[in-house]
């Protein structure tokens, strides 16, 4: 058998309980320091993401309302185009039936005039037939 005494089995002093305990507090303070370094991040990350979102959102509703009176502005050059577009159809519509009423007009005549002839020229045939038969000529 071995001499030598089997120290692990040796009751524990007070200087080894002292020592014990100074590590378990030394590892608690680390601890409560660590717990307290992560929520400080924690919360630093959290404020710089909520700060962040609101920058971007600010940013976002200024770009909207950029956005919406650029639309504004376009929708009241649209509009003023397509006053302009009603004004030209109106006159275009009123030359449209003037011309209409023209060509009508010139039809008309034409069509009288062509009737016109028609009969002077069978008004004609018809005296020139009498005359050649010795009809009475009226």
């Amino acid at each position: 058998m071995s001499t030598a005494r089997d120290d692990s089995q040796a009751p524990a002093t007070k200087q080894d309980i002292r020592m014990i305990m100074d590590a378990i507090g030394k590892l608690y303070d680390a601890t409560a320091r660590w717990k307290d370094d992560i929520l400080e991040s924690h919360e630093r990350w959290k404020n710089e993401i909520l700060e962040s979102n609101e920058q971007w959102k600010e940013e976002m509703r200024q770009e909207t309302r950029g956005w919406r009176n650029e639309m504004r502005d376009e929708m009241a050059l649209w509009r003023e185009e397509m006053n302009g577009w009603r004004a030209e159809m109106k006159s275009w519509k009123i030359d449209i039936v003037h011309e209409f009423r023209v060509i009508a007009e010139n039809m008309r005549n034409d069509y009288l005039g062509a009737h016109r002839d028609r009969i002077e020229n069978h008004e004609d045939r018809i005296h020139a037939l009498e005359k050649h038969t010795g009809l009475a000529v009226a």
